[in-house]
């Protein structure tokens, strides 16, 4: 028997594609590259705006007026610094994550549904910000010239929460979810499973259709815990259970060969790289004469720490 020849299959299937459809979809990978560096050059700017605007060291002032509170500072100004980011940001966001999926027939969400979801979603990402930040300014305090290493352990740990664990616990905040429905998808997706050696009791669909219309699926959690999660999409209409078995395998994949791991070391040690970066970076630039500690502990200039960060991020994006 002749070994599968994966190039000349896929070979074979995109000869299959009908033209438009191949043009439209490079139209959209390549301009999903281009949105990256646009995105970059926005949030340079909205980085400089709210830096030079002064509202966060008057903000910063203001809760140190009688005492140090560097905890409070912390939090306060990084909170403010995502929220007023994201507002600022907001026109854009509009573009490049809603008419434009919904103008490649990539979602069917309307307007006030993606507004409630962005809203919702920023307000709990600058609140987690800011209780992240009241740890890392810790550090900086209590270790010194080497917080970025300590730093990065807590950025490992966070990237694992947010890959295996967050997605279980937060899935129900914008989707309903129910076990998979007995019949010929939950029995394709057992069987794959079962080939992986993987336990399939925990096979849960949400309503993706409601923000994507997108196939997807996705493994999440660990050892003991691990649930395959399915958008009911994939439930909806003609269904092809070879395309099911090849996306669920594909999935199954990254949890048996422990992906999530390795993603989350991988971003631990991008992450100290940069906050090294972030480092090097703020102690080159004057300190204020009124300011005795290192620019880079002063919380009012996060606006310039993350315009490093987001530039190191950018330069190591495959």
């Amino acid at each position: 028997m002749n070994a599968f020849d994966p190039l000349a299959a896929t070979a074979q299937y995109l000869h299959m594609i009908d033209p438009v459809r191949e043009a439209r979809a490079i139209a959209y990978t390549q301009g999903s590259h281009w949105l990256l560096l646009w995105g970059w050059l926005l949030s340079v700017a909205i980085d400089l705006v709210i830096l030079r605007s002064g509202l966060l060291v008057r903000l910063r002032d203001r809760i140190q007026r009688n005492k140090p509170r560097p905890n409070l500072a912390a939090f306060a100004c990084v909170t403010v610094f995502i929220l007023s980011a994201a507002v600022l940001r907001l026109p854009w966001s509009i573009y490049a994550d809603w008419a434009r999926e919904r103008s490649y027939g990539l979602s069917s969400q309307d307007m006030a549904g993606w507004l409630t979801q962005n809203v919702t979603t920023t307000i709990f990402t600058s609140i987690l910000g800011g209780l992240v930040a009241i740890a890392i300014y810790a550090l900086m305090r209590r270790t010194g010239p080497r917080w970025w290493i300590w730093s990065s352990a807590v950025c490992a740990v966070l990237a694992f929460l947010a890959l295996a664990v967050a997605p279980l616990l937060f899935l129900g905040v914008f989707n309903d979810t129910r076990p998979a429905p007995a019949g010929p998808v939950r029995r394709a997706i057992e069987g794959v499973a079962q080939e992986a050696g993987m336990p399939a009791s925990k096979i849960v669909v949400f309503n993706g259709s409601k923000q994507s219309n997108n196939y997807t699926a996705s493994v999440v959690g660990g050892p003991g815990f691990a649930t395959i999660v399915l958008s009911d999409t994939m439930l909806t209409g003609e269904v092809d259970q070879s395309e099911i078995r090849a996306v669920v395998a594909h999935e199954i994949g990254h949890y048996k060969h422990n992906h999530l791991l390795i993603l989350a070391a991988v971003v631990a040690v991008l992450a100290g790289a940069g906050l090294w970066l972030v480092d090097r970076m703020l102690g080159a630039v004057p300190r204020s004469r009124d300011r005795q500690s290192p620019l880079v502990q002063d919380p009012a200039a996060i606006p310039l720490a993350h315009l490093v960060f987001i530039t190191f991020t950018l330069l190591t994006t495959p």
